[in-house]
């Protein structure tokens, strides 16, 4: 008998986070995320300071890739 058997799979976890003091540029950064990001299954954090940027969005970006989402936590908790 099994109880509290969990499995989970993990392909590892990408963490960006994208701002700007100009209101106005991280609105401009949201809705280029939500079409080329959100609607785009093949498109990575990663890629996205280089799309903003072809887009002709300028807001600072951090990003990071990790083996588990566990570490990834932790990195966004810092």
């Amino acid at each position: 008998m099994l109880t509290g058997f969990s499995v989970e799979e993990s392909y590892g976890t990408e963490v960006g986070v994208f701002y700007s003091d100009d209101k106005d540029r991280t609105l401009e950064a949201d809705f280029v995320m939500a079409y080329e990001f959100l609607r785009n299954t093949t498109t990575h954090v990663g890629d996205m300071p280089s799309i903003l940027t072809a887009n002709n969005v300028t807001v600072a970006s951090n990003t990071s890739a990790f083996s588990h989402q566990d570490e990834a936590l932790s990195w966004s908790a810092i």
